[in-house]
């Protein structure tokens, strides 16, 4: 199941509109790495696309000791690209040796380019319908997140 969803990410990640602006994104985000309520603190990535219209296409993974998780959402900026105030929603796929899910993902969240590689964001993120036996937590789970991008 996991390579399905590594081939359907791909795949969005490939048709995503071509724009002319650059605005891509590379990050980690910090409270995941080191938060140990999340998997005892998660390995993770994000890369982010832009798209026409001024928003963006987030594909992410987080690995932690038992968890892992994949997931896409389309991010809508309602100033700037990782300029401003940001609304974002898509699902979650999370899988441990025992099961998986899939779950919707949302967040809001401020994102503010600190130089023209770098930029620092923060956002509550909500993961609501996955199974407590794979978060830990009863759903709707809130989550902090504070992220740091290579922007190119």
């Amino acid at each position: 199941m996991k390579w399905v969803v590594l081939v359907v990410t791909s795949i969005l990640m490939f048709q995503a509109p071509v724009v002319k602006a650059a605005d891509y994104a590379l990050g980690i985000d910090l409270v995941r790495l080191v938060d140990r309520n999340q998997d005892d603190g998660m390995f993770n990535l994000w890369v982010q696309f832009p798209t026409r219209g001024g928003g963006a296409i987030m594909l992410g993974y987080a690995s932690g000791d038992n968890l892992t998780v994949l997931d896409a959402g389309y991010k809508h900026y309602a100033g700037g690209r990782l300029n401003g105030v940001y609304f974002q929603g898509g699902i979650g796929y999370y899988e441990t040796d025992q099961d998986d899910d899939l779950g919707f993902v949302g967040a809001i969240g401020y994102e503010r380019k600190l130089a023209k590689h770098f930029a620092v964001g923060g956002s509550v993120k909500m993961i609501a319908g996955v199974d407590e036996s794979l978060t830990g937590l009863e759903s709707p789970v809130f989550q902090p997140t504070l992220s740091m991008a290579l922007v190119f």
